[in-house]
Parts: structure tokens; sequence; C-alpha cells
């Protein structure tokens, strides 16, 4: 009877004499690859002719290698495997790959910086406004024009005026309360008055980084009693504030989530780019970029008109560079990755044409929509002359009315005498001033006045609610603005879908921006008419060209929008062919 045994590879029985199993087909008793000479168990070489023998460890290896090669039908592939197939193949990156991990890195980069600048100064104060300021604190013959310094506002500081409207307190109710605020104040106004005295140098004033530190917290707190205590409930300072403070918040938070999600991106895209992936999973991300640069610039536009003598400070500045730098980034990337079709250019000239349209449509909000032409004779001339300003469409702004005078029965249905005579009584003014003092600074006092005649004038002629819609021409500019910021963020992204929604955007646009317009029409027919009823010709408003300039720009961006659809088209038609013929 013939020995029965296992094989040592598939454990099957098997007898003895077989030498290779009937069931895997293993060699059961090991022989030389060079000559077939059985070995003897253990041997290293071959007694008959001298060959090497392999290990135990290195036929596994090999075994474990065939056993993995892919299978056809019944037939299996065994190719012979060299050394060279076994060894971790090299990873090699296409420009494609390089240049998204670029792009994922600055986007990282300018979202981690954008976060810090959120904290940064997002307002300058100017030198008079400055002078103003410490020249009710110190009582010397200083010229005030020769102060220096730079003081900012911070976007938390802007957030607790915010918080401040919300406070209203009552001076005959909340008597504790205010005495708390004033004794701030004052203890605040002690400690600058000490170091700004400390910091006069013959007629001149150089504050210093304390001074300067304190001057702000100062202006801050000012600021906030005013709001709390002097009765701004409901009116256009209230309303510009509180948008503000809620628009410099949502980029804090923005910027904080942002930078995040960035950080994570790279780091996941970091990784893949090691291992020779090029797929970009977070390609939408840079919708947001355009949309993180144009918050502040939201921010800043109510907060500016509700104070006077305000300028962008460094960090807005900054994040406007850095956040430029990343579309900049984000937009060449997206083009190489469009290279590969034979009609790049094509496509080039209508995404780089949108995005310049897009800023120009940002910028002309800030451009003037009205021009106030004063026909006077100033302190000092001998005849009158005409002087113009020009105020942006913020002067609807102040249209909106305090609560308390839209409750106050004793002028309910007399608003038309009232703020006729206050129109009159401003308009008597003006010849107090000399040119000089008039138009000085930036014509501050001409912007001033020019901007109190159109508030009463527009409030002589209809119902406090009729007035406050007026100034809904004001808040559809800062959604033009955040609109403007998407419509940049589907340019940069690229693709069908987005271009599709930025058609909707655009068309949104030239809509609010419309509105905006023949509110502002109607306002300064409204003011005209004011004047004529009190029979002056010293006064009238006119239209500017900031918001017909962002009209024209908004119609040109909608035909970029729709006149190169049959190049998108013919776009993802080249996509789809030559993906096709590389697969």
């Amino acid at each position: 009877m013939e020995e029965i045994k296992r094989c040592s590879n598939c454990g099957k029985p098997i007898i003895d004499k077989f030498a290779f199993c009937p069931f895997c087909g293993k060699e059961l008793e090991p022989k030389c690859k060079n000559c077939g000479e059985p070995i003897v168990e253990g041997a290293k070489f071959c007694s008959k002719c001298g060959a090497r023998v392999e290990s135990r460890e290195e036929h596994a290896q090999e075994e474990h290698v065939q056993s993995v090669q892919p299978q056809v039908g019944n037939t299996v592939c065994t190719p012979v495997v060299e050394k060279e197939k076994v060894e971790r193949r090299k990873v090699k990156h296409t420009t494609k790959s390089i240049l998204t991990l670029v792009k994922r890195s600055v986007v990282a980069f300018v979202c981690v910086l954008l976060f810090a600048l959120s904290f940064a100064g997002v307002l300058d104060f100017s030198v008079d406004k400055c002078a103003e300021y410490i020249g009710d604190l110190i009582d010397s013959n200083l010229d005030e024009d020769f102060i220096e310094g730079d003081v900012s506002l911070y976007s938390v500081d802007c957030i607790e005026l915010m918080f401040a409207t919300a406070r209203h307190y009552d001076t005959e109710k909340d008597v504790a309360k205010i005495e708390k605020l004033a004794d701030e104040l004052s203890d605040l106004a002690d400690d600058l008055y000490n170091s700004v005295t400390d910091d006069v140098r013959g007629t001149k004033i150089v504050l210093s980084e304390e001074s300067e530190d304190l001057l702000r917290k100062y202006v801050v707190k000012t600021l906030a009693y005013s709001l709390s205590v002097d009765g701004y409930a409901g009116g256009a300072v209230q309303a510009e504030i509180i948008t503000a403070g809620i628009l410099f918040l949502l980029n804090i938070l923005s910027t904080f989530v942002m930078a995040i999600i960035a950080i994570v991106a790279f780091v996941k895209y970091l990784s893949d780019f090691l291992q020779g992936k090029e797929d970009d999973k977070h390609a939408k991300l840079d919708f947001f970029v355009p949309f993180l640069m144009i918050l502040p610039l939201c921010a800043m536009l109510p907060f500016s008109t509700a104070m006077s003598a305000v300028d962008v400070a460094g960090a807005m500045i900054a994040s406007l560079f850095f956040a430029s730098l990343a579309i900049v980034v984000c937009l060449t990337q997206r083009l190489v990755a469009d290279a590969k079709t034979a009609r790049t250019a094509k496509i080039l000239v209508p995404r780089i044409a949108t995005l310049v349209f897009a800023f120009i449509v940002v910028g002309c909000c800030f451009a003037p929509c009205f021009k106030a032409v004063y026909d006077v004779q100033l302190s000092g001339k001998s005849s009158a002359a005409k002087y113009e300003t020009t105020l942006d469409a913020s002067a609807m702004a102040g249209c909106i009315t305090n609560h308390d005078e839209q409750e106050d029965e004793e002028f309910a249905g007399h608003q038309h005498k009232k703020y006729s005579e206050a129109a009159k009584a401003i308009i008597d003014q003006l010849g107090n001033f000399t040119a000089k003092e008039f138009m000085a600074g930036d014509e501050l006092i001409a912007k001033a006045y020019a901007r109190a005649l159109i508030v009463d004038g527009v409030i002589a002629q209809i119902d406090y609610e009729g007035a406050n819609m007026l100034s809904l021409g004001f808040f559809l500019l800062i959604l033009v603005m955040v609109i403007a910021g998407f419509y940049l963020g589907g340019t940069i992204v690229g693709g069908k879908s987005a271009k599709e929604v930025n058609t909707g955007l655009s068309v949104t646009i030239a809509i609010f921006l419309l509105c905006a317009f023949v509110l502002s029409a109607v306002t300064m027919e409204i003011v005209n008419t004011t004047m004529d009823d009190i029979k002056t010709d010293a006064f009238e408003v006119k239209l500017a060209g900031g918001l017909i300039a962002a009209i024209i720009m908004s119609v040109v961006m909608i035909v970029f929008d729709v006149l190169p659809s049959k190049i998108w088209k013919k776009r993802e038609d080249e996509i789809s062919d030559f993906s096709n013929e590389n697969n």
C-alpha cells in the first residue's frame, strides 16, 4: 500500500510517489532548476552542477508574486518578475499637479493671513480728526494741523460700537449706567491727556504708540457713549454702525472657517501629491477667496459714512493685495488646466474680462452718485460763487429717521415746515465760512452740510416711512458688493454650472444697481423741490456718474456672460473628446 501524505502547499492528500501535487501543481521533491538533479534537504548548492539553491523565503516570495498575476479566462499570466518591477515606483508629477499644490499652499497662506488681518486696523483716522479729539482735552495754543500720528480702528472696535447701539440708555431711568460709562470715559481721557502732554515737541504733537492706542480707545468709548445715550436710536448713524458691525463680525468668522478649511485642504492635497495623485477634491474652495476680499470692503462702506475723516487702513490694503494674489494664482492654475484644449484663448478673454468688470462694479459703489452744488457768497468774498462737492450713495442712508422723531406727535403732519426751516437755516449759516474753511479737509464741511440738506429736503416732502424707503439704495449697494464676491468666485472656479450661476448673479447686480439709481434720482428731485419751496437757489443736487458707470459695467458683464455660451459649450466638448482620446 502506497504511503499517503499531504501537500505542504494546499494540504490535499497525495501519494508519496507523486513528483508534483495534482491539485496545486507544486513540485513535491525539490530539484535543481539548472540541471534537474534532486536536492538534498538543507543543501545550499547543487551536488551535480554547483548552482545556488533557492531558499524557502525566496521561493515563497516568488510564489506570492506569481499568485497576484492577473488571470484572463482560464489562462494564468505569469511574466518574469524583475527586481526593478518589484521596487517602489518613482512618483512623477505633471505641471498641473505642481501648480495645484502651489495654489493650495497660496490659498492656505492667504486665508490664514486674512484671518490675522481681520483683527488689525481697518479704518484710519485723519490728522484733522485726531486734532478734534485731542483738542477737546488739551487747552493750548498748539496748531492742531501739526498733529502727527496714525490712529486706526480695528474690526473688534467696530463690533463694540455695534453692541453699543443696543443699549439705548434713558437719561432719566438709566442714570447709574450712564454715570458708569462717563466715569470710564473720564478715566481714559485723563490717561490720554497725560500721555499726549509728553508728546509735545515745540509747536507740534508727535503721538507715541501709547498715545495712539489710548486715542483709539478714547475715540471708541466716546462714540459708544454717544450711541448709547445721545439718542441715535433708529437713525441713519445707528443703521450704518449696525450694518458695518455685522459685516466685520461676519468677516472674522468667515476668515477663521476658511483658514481651517484651507489648511486641511492643503495637507490633504500634499499627502495625495506625495503619492502621485492629482485629484483636487477641494477645488471649489477657491470660490470663497474673492468673497473674503469683498466682505471687509462692504463693511467699510457704511462705517466710513457714519464717521467723517476716515480712510482705508493698512490692514485693509494688505487684505486686498493678498486676496488678489490668491485670485491670480487660482486663475493661472485654472487656465493651465484648460491649456490642453485648442480654444484656451477664447475662454481666457471672457473670463478675465468678467473679473475686471466685476472689480470695476465694486469700485463704482464707492464712486460719487450725487453732486451737490452751492451758489453762495462765503465770508471774505464780494459776490456769490459756485462750490461743488460729491457724495456717494451712502448719503441716501441719511434719510433714515429717528424712531423718536417718527413718534413725536408734536411734529406729526408738520414735517414740511420743520425741515424746510432747518434746511434754510443751514444755507444761511454758509456765509459764516471762508472758502478755505468750507472746502478744506477733503471738503468735509461741504459734504456734511450737503448730506444734512439732503436729509432735511427729503423729510420735508414725504413722510418718515417714505424717507426710510429711499435709504434702501444705500443697502442695495452693499448687496451688490456681496453678490460681486460670489461672481468673482464663480469666474475663478469656472465650468458650465458656474457660468450659469454667474449669469444669474450678473443680472441680479444690474437690477439692484438700477434700483439704487432710481432711488437716487427720486431723492434728487425731492431735495430740489424742497429748495424751490423755500425759494432758494443756493443749493442744488445733481446725479454724478458713480451709479451710471456701475450700471454700464454690469450690462457689459451680462454681455460677456451671454455671448461666450457657444465657446463654453465647445470647451466642454473638447475636454470630453480629449479625455476620451487619452483613455
